[in-house]
């Protein structure tokens, strides 16, 4: 199984290297108040695969709350190289046990590999964690690391190292 995936993909790592580092963020708004915007998470899977998205929609108002102002950039900002996204413990399962059988079934795959990810598997299914928390579901999600397919070389792109948590 290969230890890194694309986006729309999971992570995988068997080993930890890196160190997380912060990022700035910015707000606007009243706290504690929407003003009237909304976060629209979404997400779907395909085989092995889950996708993601989250939209925004909210006034452009200015700041008068009369006419439409506009959206606009600040700064440069672009996506991190990677970030952390939750998964219901349902998509956790289907995924690592898609991933388990995928690649264990997989002609002429490495025994190490084979290794690699049964191991990951034990863990989440009968080790540490028992058949990936299923009966705790309503108990919150596991969050796994995700990296930008088109930036999976950069080193910032390992500072997602840890496990499923």
């Amino acid at each position: 199984m290969p230890a890194i995936k694309g986006q729309g993909r999971w992570i995988v790592a068997t080993t930890t290297a890196g160190v997380l580092t912060p990022a700035t963020a910015f707000a606007w708004g009243t706290p504690g108040k929407s003003n009237g915007q909304k976060a629209a998470p979404s997400g779907g899977t395909d085989g092995t695969s889950l996708g993601s998205k989250s939209t925004f929609s909210g006034s452009t108002a200015d700041e008068s709350g009369g006419g439409t102002g506009s959206l606009q950039l600040v700064g440069d900002w672009s996506p991190p190289a990677c970030w952390y996204e939750p998964r219901s413990a349902e998509e956790f399962a289907k995924y690592v046990e898609g991933q388990y059988n995928e690649t264990v079934n997989t002609p002429g795959q490495h025994s190490y590999a084979k290794t690699s990810v049964g191991k990951f598997r034990d863990t989440y299914k009968d080790g540490k964690y028992k058949n990936y928390n299923l009966d705790k579901k309503d108990e919150g999600n596991w969050w796994v690391a995700i990296r930008d397919e088109d930036r999976w070389m950069e080193p910032e792109a390992q500072a997602c190292d840890r496990k499923p948590f």
